[in-house]
């Protein structure tokens, strides 16, 4: 077969053409807020045994993504070698905001952020402070007083030579 067959032209051609860009492999995550009804609370005010059914709201915050390289900690699996958790920490304040701790290879990263705006937050990677876990130790424990907007981090050191008895 010859390039100048009869059924094609000499001045045309066909392109075909794929585009393709890499990106990181992480898991995608969204947060569904619960509201309680206002006659729940007043309900509860006045019987203790009530239960309460929250909503869930209708808008939801945009979902961010983590990258396989964060350690999220309670949810352990493996999968293709990398091991993946969950968060280290999160939690739901007043004012629709959340604070997030995310931990990675070689730092803990503590968001601080209302809902809606979270995802920005975490996908160019902005945290409110970052702490690095050769100062820190691994596994740390963390705490929130919101009463006396209190944030604790909480690690153990080991030490060589130094026997607890």
């Amino acid at each position: 077969m010859s390039l100048f067959d009869a059924d094609v032209k000499p001045d045309s051609f066909r392109l075909r053409g794929m585009i393709s860009t890499p990106t990181q492999s992480g898991l995608q995550y969204t947060l569904h807020p619960l509201d309680v009804r206002s006659d729940d609370l007043h309900a509860i005010a006045n019987n203790a045994d009530h239960i309460c059914k929250p909503v869930v709201r209708h808008q939801v915050p945009p979902p961010f993504i983590l990258s396989l390289q964060h350690r999220l900690k309670y949810t352990s699996f493996a999968l293709n070698g990398f091991s993946l958790t969950a968060f280290r920490y999160i939690r739901l304040l007043e004012k629709d905001r959340c604070l997030v701790v995310i931990e990675d290879k070689t730092s803990i990263q503590v968001y601080l952020e209302t809902i809606s705006s979270l995802a920005v937050a975490i996908a160019h990677e902005k945290p409110v402070k970052r702490f690095h876990t050769e100062k820190i130790g691994r596994d740390p424990l963390f705490a929130v007083d919101e009463s006396k907007k209190l944030f604790v981090i909480a690690s153990i050191c080991r030490v060589r030579g130094c026997a607890l008895a």
